[in-house]
């Protein structure tokens, strides 16, 4: 993981400043070695947002949820039907009639038709 990468870091340097000690240039293995780690950097926050996507728009989807719904208001999502007993970040808690507590995502909500009373 990232002792690894931390790991071959450390060496790749260690080299680099030892070979520059011997006084020879090193100009273009340090140049290299930057464009390496600014590859392994992109490819880092790339995969970290293309990955966080998912969960930004839940986050995004429970804040307008939150101002179109309160808790305790009757709503009818799909075939659930109860009172809303909790909005939370990512996921919104109805109670149906039935006494049966059934979470959806915050998404789900925003998608779909719903009643209110």
């Amino acid at each position: 993981g990232l002792g690894r990468v931390a790991q071959w870091l450390v060496i790749i340097i260690s080299i680099s400043v030892a070979i520059s000690q011997l006084e020879v240039k090193t100009d273009l293995l340090n140049h290299v070695i930057v464009i390496a780690l600014i590859t392994v950097g992109l490819a880092a926050a790339l995969a970290m947002g293309l990955g966080s996507r998912e969960i930004a728009s839940q986050i995004l989807a429970g804040i307008y949820v939150r101002e179109m719904f309160q808790v305790g208001q009757q709503v009818q999502v799909g075939e659930v039907e109860g009172q809303i007993e909790a909005i939370g970040t990512v996921k919104t808690t109805v109670l149906t009639d039935d006494g049966e507590l059934v979470s959806m995502s915050n998404r789900e909500l925003l998608e779909q038709r719903v009643s209110s009373r």
